[in-house]
């Protein structure tokens, strides 16, 4: 049995007989590559990918607000790596284990979140 590597930045192999999955392997890959972002002031997140990684670092309050339009599995992950308080709420209506917002409490903390379309809300993982 030969083996085929195909375009991932992990060089992922296949069998020539999984070939027809190529593209799902792909787009599953596309789907978890984390998007990045290191914020000063307060912010919105992107929505646009499955795992949003948001980097506070500031000595002021900032809030960062998790995007109205979740997608099912979206994950966000917010990391406080300045002094100052860090509060995470949502853009619209939803919740976060039921409260409006969320605190990191001290430095260097993170509140790791993903929305669940079976429980409409996002929920802290």
């Amino acid at each position: 049995m030969t083996t085929r590597r195909i375009r991932n930045p992990n060089v992922i192999t296949v069998n020539p007989e999984a070939e027809s999955l190529r593209q799902v392997v792909i787009d599953h890959h596309t789907l978890i590559k984390p998007f990045f972002s290191k914020q000063t002031a307060s912010y919105t997140t992107t929505g646009n990918a499955g795992y949003e990684v948001v980097d506070v670092d500031s000595s002021s309050t900032v809030t960062v607000s998790l995007h109205a339009t979740p997608s099912d599995g979206q994950q966000v992950v917010v990391k406080r790596m300045g002094t100052g308080a860090v509060t995470v709420d949502t853009a619209g209506s939803e919740t976060i284990d039921g409260a409006a917002s969320k605190v990191i409490a001290s430095r260097y903390e993170i509140l790791r979140c993903i929305w669940l379309d079976s429980a409409g809300e996002w929920v802290v993982i």
